[in-house]
């Protein structure tokens, strides 16, 4: 009977060992080993320190050609000090790892299409449409590059293996939160997922599309009224770029071919970013600031995290010193200064994303018309790892025109489902050459030489200079579209609907110095009527850059202070508008009490958006009401 106990509490035993030491997955949830997670030695517990809120001790950094220092300041912003390039990246991609190891981890399996690993079933879909937009064909185009690039692609290899000696230095107990609670080790890093982190990056900024509602819209609306409610240019646009004088080269413009008018819908589903994203910058020229030195102010404002995607950095050699803002995974500052220049960004919204509607020689889908020729469709074969699961083989047919977003084992019967997708961003790009020429800029004229190689996404790229210089340059590689190319879906049988080329780098949009005494950008129109190539985008912001530019033009004698001031500036311009518009309709006699108190609380706002006042949210709240009023009659139409 003893022994019947003994043998019943060893078996207790093993089996909670098992337990507490093994991840259980029920049914898509998975629950870490509960005694390591547990454990005060190795544990949770060991996270609840913040992570930077004392400099690492004794870092042991192999492969360096000379000494390296990092030093931590008090807000824990980390100072990185080399005598080479190489020495440098390598630093760089250590520190970015002890910072942000789970977060670029994290982001380069969405670019990836990878979250299904982690998380289970409930990701599939996201993984699929990462897979089938084609940021990985776009990742791998760009590797390529990369390592044909012999200024690049040492650089690269350094900053992946400062990352793997961090991650070969964590034992169970030093692992990120996230790692524990997940049960799982990060992986090696490699340029590639340095390239994967920056294709989800062109994608957050380019990819808001709006090429099938358009065809919708345009079919239930008809031209007119379409042309009315959704114009290319609203009145009163202040574009990034205006044009002061007639370009000083010869446009190459594309002539409109016979018209294509979409008149059936398009049931295209997508994950796409925020539309809400958007960003700021403007340089203000010496002849308009107290001090007679040009002041350059950026604030970039991209979806809600935590942290930041962005990591304030100090990077310096012996030849340079640079400090601004990196971003997981890449080599060297996105926007920051040296001693010589300083540099910002904004998104330049513009249509890089273009939907052709395939028509199939017959029910098997293996040839599809293209210039009065059946063309065999291709393959890309993805394989999507899912937790506790079998994996999905997803089998992507490839076109002239790019991937089909439906595949052909997806359940869809409709020829009208069968959409390829044409990207700016499958075509390999040179942006980490254009971040590191960047960083070493000394004058205007090497601040577009490093721009000369900055592909994707599109920017408004701000600068100023110590020597006076400003300017703002709208950079990509934009498609050469003939007018209205792209807006609605393509006929991807017509071989005039293809993309013919890119417009010249130096036709880019640009402005150096101008009279006015500063340039400004915040997501609006690039250019105006003057300039020769056609674009478009159908999310490009209205409100903040004209009140910018505003407040710019009253400023006589700018201080820093006054610019501080403008980046917090709260006025709602589209409260100013829309309220002028919509209070003067309401009947107030009809009124209640308690309705005609939020009626005068609007009249009377001030138009700031005051974080502890009701104001802006009644406002939000009502022109959401209105909006939905306006568009549901028109929601049946639209399949």
């Amino acid at each position: 009977m003893r022994l019947l106990g003994t043998a019943i509490l060893l078996l207790l035993l093993v089996s909670l060992n098992c337990v507490l030491g093994t991840r259980l997955v029920i049914g898509e949830d998975a629950i870490p080993p509960m005694g390591r997670f547990l454990s005060p030695q190795e544990g949770f517990w060991r996270n609840a320190e913040a992570i930077g809120s004392h400099a690492p001790e004794g870092i042991l950094l192999n492969g360096l050609a000379q000494e390296v220092q990092i030093s931590w300041d008090g807000s824990g912003i980390p100072h990185v000090f080399a005598q080479n390039d190489t020495d440098l990246y390598r630093a760089q991609g250590w520190v970015v790892a002890y910072l942000r190891l789970w977060q670029m981890d994290f982001i380069a399996r969405a670019a990836e299409g990878r979250i299904s690993e982690l998380i289970g079933s409930k990701a599939v879909e996201f993984d699929r449409s990462q897979r089938r937009k084609g940021l990985g064909i776009g990742a791998e185009a760009t590797l390529d590059l990369m390592q044909d690039d012999p200024l690049i692609a040492p650089l690269l290899k350094a900053y992946a293996d400062g990352v793997n000696q961090y991650i070969a230095s964590l034992g169970y107990r030093d692992l990120p939160l996230e790692y524990k609670l997940m049960a799982y080790r990060p992986e090696l890093w490699s340029p590639l997922r340095s390239i994967h982190i920056q294709q989800y990056m062109v994608d957050n900024l380019s990819g808001w599309d709006r090429d099938v509602e358009d065809s919708h819209a345009l079919r239930i609306l008809g031209p007119e009224l379409f042309k009315l409610l959704f114009p290319e240019r609203p009145p009163g646009s202040e574009p990034t770029v205006p044009t002061m004088a007639p370009w000083p080269w010869k446009a190459d413009t594309l002539p409109v071919p016979s018209g294509y008018d979409p008149s059936a819908a398009y049931p295209v589903e997508q994950f796409r970013p925020d539309p809400t994203n958007g960003s700021n910058n403007w340089a203000i020229s010496g002849s308009r600031t107290d001090s007679g030195d040009p002041i350059l102010a950026n604030d970039t404002h991209l979806g809600l995290n935590f942290p930041t995607i962005w990591i304030p950095i100090q990077l310096s050699t012996s030849g340079n010193r640079v400090f601004g803002f990196a971003m997981p995974g890449a080599c060297g500052v996105i926007n920051g200064h040296n001693e010589h220049a300083a540099w910002g960004i904004t998104n330049a919204p513009r249509d890089t994303k273009d939907w052709y509607h395939i028509t199939w020689k017959d029910a098997r889908k293996k040839e599809y018309l293209h210039d009065g020729k059946w063309i065999p469709v291709t393959y890309r074969v993805e394989t999507i790892k899912v937790l506790s699961e079998r994996p999905i083989i997803d089998s992507i047919p490839l076109t002239l025109h790019g991937p089909l977003v439906r595949s052909l084992h997806d359940g869809n019967t409709s020829e009208r489902s069968d959409l390829a997708l044409r990207w700016s961003g499958h075509d390999g790009n040179r942006v980490q050459r254009a971040l590191y020429l960047m960083n070493h800029v000394k004058s205007h004229a090497d601040h577009v030489e490093a721009l000369r190689y900055f592909d994707a996404p599109a920017q408004n790229w701000v600068f100023a200079s110590t020597s006076g210089t400003i300017s703002m340059r709208v950079q990509g590689r934009f498609p050469n579209k003939w007018r209205g190319q792209g807006r609605t879906v393509l006929d991807g049988s017509n071989p005039a609907h293809l993309w013919q080329g890119y417009i010249p780098f130096e036709h880019t949009a640009t402005q150096v110095d101008p009279e006015r005494g500063f340039v400004s950008s915040a997501n609006q129109h690039s250019v105006d009527e003057g300039y020769p190539y056609w674009f478009y985008n159908g999310h490009l912001e209205y409100y903040r850059n004209r009140r910018i530019n505003a407040e710019l033009l009253r400023l006589k004698t700018a201080t820093v202070k006054d610019v501080m001031h403008l980046q917090h500036d709260g006025y709602d311009l589209k409260a100013e508008e829309a309220l002028a518009a919509l209070l003067p309709l309401l009947d107030t006699a009809a009124m209640d009490q308690d309705e005609r108190g939020t009626y005068d609380d609007l009249r009377e706002w001030d138009r700031i958006a005051h974080h502890d006042r009701e104001e802006p949210a009644l406002f939000q709240n009502w022109l959401n009401r209105v909006m939905t009023a306006v568009w549901t009659p028109l929601q049946a139409h639209a399949v």
